[in-house]
Parts: structure tokens; sequence; C-alpha cells
């Protein structure tokens, strides 16, 4: 033990702010008895004549404002604990390594004293504040490339902020994309159900309102508020499929970064900068939507009241006024759809469900 806080003492910063995010994680070393070495860190995969490489860490900024490292001349404070009970800590400072916001950057550290596995990291500003959103973890041997650690972080970490520093648990990347890509497919055929629920009740409402409409006023009003209907229920499609198919795309988005680089080293990289006009791209923009639901009832309204000219005396007014009224009623029967299905909720079931499985 006095051999572990010899060789904290030696490798600990030397400023007072700087010593209060080393200290985090060299007395959780003494209270574990962990045993700790100092690393060397390198940009060059190569190392130092000295030292050889043994690990090459990945590590990914968080893309927002506010989370890229505030003091990049300070550096970062990272350990890297193995199964062993041993641990290896460097202030990684280099001109290269800034850690900008949504940046990855990869830096090695050579500490040949760690075991084979990386259970645990212990990652902190040296001074400000930094997100690190993902840090990789990989073991480099003589042979190349060894075993790979995977490691997440969701807070914002350094000075007046809730931790100087973070202690993180490695997990399994494969099974953990697994498991989103599993519950991206879950969410897809929950939507597809709600959507099919959405547009069965808007086409019973409008149906429903045109039936007592014909009964009570006449065919007249009733077409109106069936026309109108009609147009709501296309404009609801419209929407549906239009968010349904960006959370697909949003789905399919990993794994794209090589094909684009295949096709840029193929040549067809400058065929992707041309614009490509398709019909569901148009009806998916949102003014598209808009304007063709607008036109349709300016349509429908104008046909209805016929010869009819705009506002000459009190019965044409009511006749127009009760046109639109009729028409924007059906309409809107989309909105009440959306918030009755809304309010029904019949994903609670799929939700039990899901709940069951992971228990």
């Amino acid at each position: 033990m006095r051999n572990l806080r010899r060789n904290l003492g030696r490798n600990l910063g030397r400023t007072g702010r700087r010593r209060t995010r080393e200290h985090c994680c060299c007395r959780r070393a003494v209270q574990e008895e962990v045993c700790v070495f100092p690393a060397s860190w390198s940009l060059d995969p190569k190392g130092s004549q000295s030292r050889s490489p043994t690990h090459a860490v990945t590590v990914s900024t968080a893309d927002f404002r506010g989370a890229e490292l505030t003091e990049p001349d300070a550096g970062i404070w990272i350990a890297l604990f193995d199964a062993d009970r041993k641990c290896c800590l460097a202030n990684v400072r280099l001109p290269g390594l800034r850690f900008d916001r949504g940046a990855s950057e990869t830096f090695w550290v050579s500490c040949p004293e760690l075991g084979r596995t990386v259970e645990r990291v212990w990652i902190g500003p040296a001074g400000g504040s930094w997100q690190p959103e993902g840090i990789a973890v990989q073991r480099w041997t003589e042979r190349g490339p060894g075993l790979s650690f995977s490691f997440r972080n969701a807070s914002v970490l350094g000075e007046r902020q809730e931790a100087s520093a973070a202690e993180l648990v490695a997990f399994d990347a494969a099974a953990d994309r697994g498991r989103r890509e599993a519950a991206a497919v879950r969410d897809r055929a929950n939507f597809e159900e709600a959507r099919r629920y959405m547009l069965g009740a808007d086409a019973a409402l409008v149906g429903l309102g045109t039936a007592l409409l014909y009964l009570s006023s006449g065919r007249v009003d009733a077409l109106n508020f069936g026309a109108g209907g009609a147009v709501g229920f296309v404009y609801l499609s419209l929407l549906s499929k239009s968010v349904a198919s960006m959370g697909a795309s949003e789905g399919e988005g990993g794994g794209t970064e090589e094909e684009e680089e295949e096709d840029g080293g193929s040549g067809a990289g400058p065929l992707k900068l041309l614009p490509t006009f398709s019909p569901e791209k148009v009806l998916s923009l949102p003014g598209t939507r808009l304007l063709l639901a607008s036109g349709l009832v300016f349509l429908i309204v104008r046909r209805q009241l016929g010869d009819l000219h705009w506002g000459t005396g009190p019965l044409g007014s009511r006749e127009v006024l009760l046109t639109i009224l009729e028409t924007v009623g059906g309409l809107l029967m989309y909105k009440v759809a959306v918030l009755g299905v809304s309010a029904v909720n019949p994903q609670a079931k799929d939700g039990e469900d899901a709940e069951g499985r992971r228990s």
C-alpha cells in the first residue's frame, strides 16, 4: 500500500485543480487496493522507441454545444482497469487532440502491466468541462489488434458539474446494437399498427358524420362533409407515411459511411449531389401536403356552390359559410381520430408484453 501511494503521488498533477480530478480515481484505487501503473501515450501507433503501445483508445465527444473540452491544453485524465485489480493511469495532453464536439479521436496508450481485458474506464477532463460520449479501448499486440471493449457516458463532466469524472463499465457493443435494432423494429411495427387504427377511425368518423348529415340535412350537406373527410383521410395517410419513412431512414442510417466512401472512391460520389425528385419525396414535404389539402378543399367548396356568386345577398353568404364549415368539419375528422387513438393507446398491450420479456 505504501508503494501504491508513492506511485500515485508521483503521477498526480501539480496544480490543486487537477489534483482533485485524479484524487477521485486515486482514493478509489487505494480503497480497492488496486495496483496503479503509470502509462505513456502517443498519437503514433508505433509508440516510442522505449515502449510499444498496448491499447488503442478512441474517444468520441458528444455532438452538441458545450460538449467539447473547454481546456484542451490541460488534456484529460484516463485510467484503464483490468480484471486483476491493476490500473493504468495517464494524463493525456497532446497538441493534436482537441476533443471538439462531434469529433472522434484516437490515441495510443502503452501499459504492458495491464491484463488482457479492460473492465472499467475512469475518465474526466483535467480542466474545464467535457462530455465524452463513447470510449472504445482495443488491445494491441505484436500480432495486431486484439480484444475490443466499449464504454458509454451520458453526462457532462468537469468543473461546476455533478461529477468531475465518470467510471464506466464495459458493455457488449454487438448485443447493444442488436437490442437497438430490435427496438427500432418493434417501434416501426407499433407505429404501423397505430397508423392503421388512425386511418380506420378517421374513415369511420367520416362515414358516420356523412350518414347523420344525409338523414338530417340532405344529400348536399352530406356530400360536403364526406368530400372534406376524404381530403382529411388522404392528408392523414400522407402524413403518417412520411413519419414512417423518416423512422425507416433513421434505422437504416447505420453503416452508410463505408458505402459512401466506397461510392466516392469509385467515382460515383458527384452523382449524389444531383437533386432527385420523386412523387413520394414531393408529397412527404409538409408544405406540399398543406397546399394539396387547401387546394382540394377550395375546389370542393367551389364545385358545391356551383353557379352561385360569392357574396350576393344574405342567402348566398349563408350557403358559402355553411359549405365551408361542413367541408372543413369533415377534414378535421382526422384530428379527432388521431386524438382518440392516442387517448385509447392501443400499444399499451405491446408495452406490457415487452416489459414481461425483459423481466
